[in-house]
């Protein structure tokens, strides 16, 4: 009978026979590839029954193959702490130390690895398959949902549990399939963490690390803490080489696995691996990214699970009294997230009204948690940017409670009441949102007083008055007087210069500031005599 790896299962002995033949492991190869196209046919073109019965055929044939395969992976896997030894294989007896290399009838160590590369093969072409499954019937599911006397209501909801019950037998099989494969997962996370431990510079595999993410996010899979796959997960975080949707992918099951999620924060912080800043540097990238390609939904969805990993991070910063280490890149994600916050206002769905919240509730977290930042330009660039939300009448009355508590802080730094009353002339119309009433007509008047009062601390760019002073260099090597908070927030926008179009980043900026400290400290003192004088 001929022999046919995907259809019949095999004794070791016949497998060992079979596969120490290299033609024939490159056959399995070929046939690979052809059950692998089988998984995404056109349903346009045949039925989607038809479809189910062919690609099921498909994954009995594939399961089929990797059942005969894993009896001589589990061999190799039982020896596994040899991974530097040399294997061999004599009489078809598998895993024999031999002592005289070349008395070696066949080297098992080519064999081991086609057959590790076959096996990862057929569990990535079933894990796509499967959630190509899933979300192609969930698409379906919804779809059927929004059709109201387009059908029978007996078709539609014939139609709705014929979906809802494939979706969840894909569901099941997938489970059922990692469930299986989890010697060779096992494998994948020692094999990794071996190789890292022995060099830093070791180079993962992409796709085996993307099926040990997706793997692991079943709870099935993944029920307690586990140091070892923690340690994996680390490495994957922190190497700059790994894609960053893998790092983004290792992060969404840090989130999604509860019991993973405390210990892994709580270990990672103690030995100072993983910071919140790693998170921050993180969005801003992923910000970028979307800026520079607004159509792309997905870095909206690797921001969201960004914020949504920083938010747990931070509630163990704060159960564990610590505060975070002030950085620029905090002031620059503060921004990002307010961008988004305003880009998704005018979504009319409820969902995205709880995202928003959460935005600005962490927001407020880390304003409190980190009390450096209203020493910032988002002393500024807050109350302004909601100011300008009431103008246009794009203010969410039922997000007010946190943007009170927000202004609240930020009133702890008296440039609050400064940048408020230096470019609002009606007051009484933004106090819904304003804290601090009584101090902010006080300061009012002197502004008045201000604005009608010839002076040179009048920003070239808003015509408001300075309130922090800060030196701008100018094309003919002059230094031109600005508020600083206003520069700043232009440079975060776009790093370059307003008035020369040129390449401007924010360490050039502050470092002119340093560079001319004394200079600052003299038209400071000139700015509060004259204000002194109106008083």
């Amino acid at each position: 009978m001929e022999f046919n790896i995907f259809t019949n299962i095999y004794t070791e002995k016949e497998l060992l026979s079979y596969l120490s033949i290299e033609s024939n492991i490159s056959n399995i190869k070929k046939e690979l590839v052809g059950y692998n196209s089988n998984f995404f046919l056109n349903s346009e073109e045949i039925s989607d029954d038809e479809r189910l019965q062919i690609t099921n055929l498909s994954v009995e044939s594939l399961i089929n193959c990797s059942n005969n395969l894993s009896i001589i992976l589990s061999k190799f896997f039982s020896h596994k702490q040899r991974f530097n030894n040399k294997f061999s294989l004599i009489d078809n007896i598998l895993f024999k130390d031999e002592t005289n290399i070349e008395n070696t009838n066949y080297d098992i160590k080519k064999m081991f690895n086609d057959i590790y590369i076959i096996e990862h093969f057929i569990l990535k072409s079933l894990i796509d398959y499967y959630f190509y499954e899933i979300d192609y019937y969930n698409r379906n599911l919804d779809y059927t949902h929004t059709i109201n006397n387009q059908l029978n209501p007996l078709i539609k909801n014939g139609l709705l549990n014929k979906f809802n019950k494939l979706i969840e037998d894909f569901k099941t099989k997938y489970k059922n399939l990692i469930t299986k494969s989890l010697y060779l997962l096992n494998f994948d996370i020692e094999f990794n963490n071996y190789n890292l431990d022995l060099n830093n510079e070791f180079i993962f595999d992409k796709d085996i690390i993307y099926i040990i993410l997706n793997s692991l996010k079943f709870k099935e899979v993944i029920q307690h803490f586990n140091p070892v796959i923690n340690k994996l997960i680390y490495y994957i975080f922190v190497n700059t080489k790994i894609d960053i949707d893998l790092r983004l992918c290792a992060l969404n099951l840090i989130s999604t696995v509860e019991n993973f999620n405390k210990a892994f924060y709580e270990l990672n912080y103690k030995e100072n691996k993983i910071t919140i800043e790693d998170l921050f540097s993180l969005v801003i990238c992923e910000y970028k990214k979307s800026i520079a390609n607004p159509s792309v939904s997905e870095f909206f969805k690797n921001i969201l699970l960004l914020q949504n990993v920083i938010i747990d991070f931070l509630t163990y910063y704060n159960l564990s009294n610590i505060k975070i280490n002030f950085n620029d890149n905090i002031v620059n994600f503060i921004y990002a997230i307010l961008d988004i916050y305003f880009q998704i206002n005018k979504i009319e769905n409820q969902e995205i009204k709880i995202i928003q919240k959460k935005m600005l509730q962490l927001v407020n977290d880390l304003i409190k948690n980190c009390n450096e930042l209203i020493h910032t330009d988002i002393v500024k660039h807050i109350p302004y940017i909601f100011i300008n939300a009431i103008n246009n009448n794009e203010i969410n009355t039922d997000h007010i409670s946190i943007l009170i508590d927000i202004t609240y802080n930020l009133s702890q730094n008296k440039d609050y009441f400064y940048y408020i009353v230096n470019s609002c002339t009606n007051i009484d119309k933004y106090t819904d949102i304003l804290v601090g009433i009584n101090e902010l007509n006080k300061y009012s008047v002197i502004f008045k007083k201000i604005s009608e009062t010839d002076n040179e601390f009048l920003d070239m760019i808003t015509s408001e008055f300075i309130i922090n002073i800060a030196l701008l260099p100018m094309n003919n090597g002059e230094l031109q007087l600005c508020d600083k908070y206003t520069i700043l927030s232009a440079l975060r926008n776009k790093e370059i210069h307003p008035y020369t179009r040129k390449q401007l980043t924010i360490e050039q900026f502050n470092k002119v500031q340093i560079d001319n400290k004394d200079k600052i400290i003299e038209l400071n003192k000139k700015k509060r005599d004259f204000i002194n004088s109106l008083k």
